[in-house]
């Protein structure tokens, strides 16, 4: 490995080495300016135009759509709610304010816990409501 390694540095220091003759225009235009040389960010646009695009698809707009979801959840938040907080604890809906939800994590003992309106990641189903029942019991 450490030939193969030895001879791909020698053939790209043979490249570096390699004398290339500039490449200017044989003639300058009238004026004293070289040509060539204006036209080149024209003619990069579509590229930047292509990657712009590209990023707005890839990262802008799916970013966007989930901060929508994330804000409907939200607004549809109602008391007694199961849901699941970001931290990954799970309880009921007790109250529900401007920007603060108190849960109820412990129903034997009645524990509340306040919460940031958005650090609640899902609200579960009907499904995952009787899953969570039948683990309690």
């Amino acid at each position: 490995m450490s030939s193969s390694l030895l001879a791909l540095s020698f053939h790209f220091f043979c490249f570096l080495a390699q004398d290339a003759p500039p490449e200017f225009p044989a003639d300058p235009t009238p004026g004293g300016a070289a040509g060539g040389g204006g036209g080149s960010i024209f003619s990069m646009l579509p590229f930047f135009v292509l990657i712009g695009v590209f990023m707005w698809l890839a990262v802008i707009k799916p970013q966007k759509q989930k901060e929508n979801e994330e804000k409907q959840l939200l607004d549809k938040l109602k008391k007694n709610d199961h849901v699941v907080t970001k931290s990954g604890m799970h309880g009921v809906v007790m109250n529900v304010k401007d920007d603060e939800v108190v849960l109820r994590v412990d129903e034997q003992q009645n524990v509340k816990i306040r919460f940031q309106k958005n650090a609640i990641a899902a609200i579960l189903g009907e499904d995952e409501k009787s899953k969570a029942e039948e683990k309690k019991a």
